[in-house]
């Protein structure tokens, strides 16, 4: 039996769908500049073509903003990847490591404890591996 998500668990996947709607808009306006200018949709409309597919394929009213698809297009990052280029503890390699070594130690029957885990992840950016 599935539990209910909690409501910042909702929220973040709420944020993910919606940076996933915002990366279509991006993806439809740069296979737009393939085609003659004549034929160019405004990026207004193509957010608001976004927003309708996305209700239609997912049921699920997503607002994308033309400004946020235009910040996109000239480089600019969401909070979400700059929070985790400034604040994450650990870096995306350095995470797939640590969940390594636990998957290690469980298939091992070794326990766990936070401690041990400490230990690794101070270890992850100095050495590749606890021998």
């Amino acid at each position: 039996m599935r539990r209910p998500h909690s409501q910042t668990k909702k929220k973040q996947l709420d944020s993910q769908e919606k940076e996933r709607a915002i990366t279509a808009a991006v993806n439809a306006y740069n296979n737009e500049q393939d085609k003659p200018k004549e034929e160019w949709r405004s990026l207004q409309r193509i957010c608001e073509d976004v927003k309708e597919d996305w209700f239609t394929k997912h049921k699920k009213h997503i607002v994308v903003n033309h400004n946020t698809v235009s910040q996109r297009l000239k480089g600019g990052q969401s909070c979400h990847q700059i929070n985790m280029e400034t604040k994450a503890w650990l870096k995306p390699e350095e995470e797939d490591t640590v969940i390594l070594y636990c998957l290690n130690l469980t298939s091992r029957a070794f326990p766990l404890n936070h401690k041990t885990l400490k230990i690794y992840v101070k270890c992850t950016g100095q050495c590749t591996e606890i021998k």
